[in-house]
């Protein structure tokens, strides 16, 4: 790999406080912990774990092309629900769905494209291109259930050579 992944992993979480308001996130990490680790003045948060990589020679002698997995993990508290179905006056996944629209409306939600274009996100030339790509999980809680915290998991794709 052309650059280490340390640089690699830090512009990523570097970009994601630039998408990502402090006025909405309390704490940006490269370390995974579950939420329960996390007080209550720590949420919401942003936590990168990186989960897997894949190697792949595309024609003899030319240099592997490195495909990075990263996890990003949204921890919030869960709001205070209503008793009464139907006249919730919040929706748990309200404050979720506003870092995700976040996150759909930034760099990285770009898929790459056919051929180099202007619209890649390199990470100042780190890599070739990051992105989100796969299924996202997504779970509400509400503050007076047994679970306190909602959570979303969106998975990134880095691709570098």
């Amino acid at each position: 790999m052309r650059n280490g992944r340390e640089a690699v992993y830090n512009a990523l979480l570097a970009l994601l406080k630039d998408i990502l308001p402090s006025s909405q996130v309390q704490t940006f990490s490269r370390v995974w912990r579950p939420v329960t680790d996390y007080s209550p003045q720590q949420l919401p948060a942003c936590v990168l774990d990186e989960t897997r990589e894949n190697y792949k020679v595309q024609r003899i002698g030319a240099p592997p092309v490195y495909r990075l997995h990263v996890d990003l993990w949204l921890y919030l508290l869960a709001p205070q629900i209503s008793q009464t179905p139907g006249q919730e006056p919040l929706i748990p996944m309200t404050a979720i769905n506003t870092l995700l629209d976040l996150l759909d409306n930034s760099p990285l939600n770009n898929p790459p494209s056919v051929g180099p274009g202007p619209n890649l996100q390199t990470l100042g030339g780190l890599v070739q291109h990051v992105w989100i790509e796969g299924d996202t999980l997504k779970v509400a809680g509400g503050a007076n259930s047994t679970v306190k915290y909602n959570l979303a998991r969106v998975p990134i794709l880095i691709l570098t050579a």
